[in-house]
C-alpha cells in the first residue's frame, strides 16, 4: 500500500491543473453510471452516503483554497 501512496504522489508532483480536472471528470463521469444503476431501494442510501462524503470532503478542501487565496492577497 505504501508503493501506491508513492506512486500517486510522484504522478500528482507531475500533474497540472488540467490533468486534475480530468480526473475529476472521469470519477463524476464513473460516479453516475453507477449511480444510474442503483436499485431504487437503494438510492435513498446512496444519496446519502454520496452527500456525506462530499461534505466532508468539500469543507476541508476550499479551507485549504480559502488559506492559499488568503495568503497570496498580502
Amino acid at each position: 500500500m505504501q508503493k501506491l501512496f508513492m506512486f500517486a504522489d510522484c504522478y500528482i508532483k507531475k500533474c497540472n491543473w488540467k490533468d486534475l480536472a480530468f480526473i475529476k471528470l472521469c470519477l463524476l463521469s464513473v460516479g453516475l453510471i453507477w449511480g444510474t444503476s442503483i436499485p431504487t431501494k437503494y438510492k435513498k442510501i446512496a444519496l446519502f452516503s454520496a452527500m456525506t462524503i462530499f461534505i466532508s470532503t468539500y469543507i476541508p478542501l476550499m479551507l485549504k483554497l480559502f488559506k492559499c487565496i488568503g495568503k497570496n492577497e498580502h
